[in-house]
């Protein structure tokens, strides 16, 4: 269903643009059969009709022929096809729900059975897809792509089925013509700056999209790193407070200077080692792996000479002796 277009098919975010894309379009059966699909729009649902983007679509004819096929054991499929005299047919779908078999028992003439054979002989009357042939109905649906092995053709989705009369269905030609005429013999033409707008605003919602995921991602990477009171309150379960030391990292060993040794070496040996600066004892504690205290030129000069003084008083005293 590829036809190469006569006009501009304008990107999806001008949809909203067209006086089409949402409005029940009446068409002829023939009409259907010209609608086609450019790439890039598979799986849409959106077909064309020259530049036109169709979705939506009614028709009228007269039932020429009804299939039914089991979907499954509650499920029906009835194909319904339409003929309304332009030279091609159009089948339309109906989803419909299976009918039930009937239970037989003891208790078949209750009150309770009866009202509910009741209601679904009335459901069953009132249901609006139970069309035979030789109807003259008209059919609103949404196109659907049917693919076989063989061909390829468009399909209706009913989702609603109304009976004519001989001067409903006249009308109803009347607004296909005037549908035809006014628009859809007529090429679909934007302006520029609609364009340029449409195009503008696009970009804009496709931004703001992005910035609302990212958020998201953020905030379920954070809520699945646990926070330090739940840790702490995980590893405390069942296992004393002992196990919360298991959840403090290793203490790292940490890079001392040579200055830093030095400050240190003064704070622990205050003085000579043995007396406060003020004259008291030191109450210092020296370990035995005590650093050996730095000593000073000009220390080293008063011990020297508070030992040369020691030994000449010992010279002294041995020659009076």
């Amino acid at each position: 269903m590829t036809i190469t277009p006569a006009h501009e098919i304008y990107p999806q975010y001008c949809f909203h643009k067209s006086p089409t894309i949402t409005a029940w379009c009446r068409l002829r059966t023939s009409d259907i059969a010209k609608l086609w699909s450019p790439p890039g729009f598979e799986g849409q649902d959106v077909f064309f009709y020259n530049n036109h983007p169709i979705k939506w679509v009614r028709i009228a004819g007269v039932v020429v022929a009804v299939d039914e096929y089991t979907v499954n054991e509650s499920t029906i499929k009835r194909v319904y096809t339409v003929d309304d005299s332009s030279g091609i047919n159009v089948e339309c779908i109906a989803q419909l729900a299976a009918k039930q078999p009937k239970n037989i028992s003891l208790d078949a003439h209750s009150p309770d059975l009866v009202a509910q054979q009741r209601r679904q002989q009335q459901q069953q009357q009132q249901s609006p897809f139970d069309l035979d042939v030789g109807q003259v109905v008209e059919i609103r649906g949404g196109l659907k792509l049917y693919r076989t092995r063989y061909e390829t053709r468009l399909q209706i989705n009913i989702e609603k089925v109304k009976h004519l009369s001989t001067q409903h269905e006249v009308d109803f030609w009347k607004e296909v013509v005037k549908l035809h005429d006014e628009t859809l013999s007529r090429p679909w033409v934007l302006d520029e700056r609609v364009l340029r707008h449409c195009r503008r605003k696009a970009e804009k919602d496709e931004l703001q999209s992005k910035k609302k995921k990212r958020p998201e991602k953020a905030s379920d990477s954070v809520s699945k790193e646990p926070s330090t009171r739940e840790a702490v309150n995980k590893a405390s379960e069942g296992k004393g407070h002992g196990a919360i030391h298991h959840l403090r990292p290793p203490a790292v060993p940490q890079f001392v200077s040579g200055l830093e040794k030095k400050r240190r070496v003064k704070n622990t040996y205050p003085g000579d080692g043995l007396h406060h600066r003020h004259g008291g004892p030191s109450t210092v504690a020296v370990a035995d792996s005590a650093v050996p205290k730095l000593l000073t030129g000009l220390e080293r000069k008063r011990r020297q000479r508070k030992a040369e003084h020691g030994t000449n008083l010992q010279g002294r005293s041995m020659s009076r002796a």
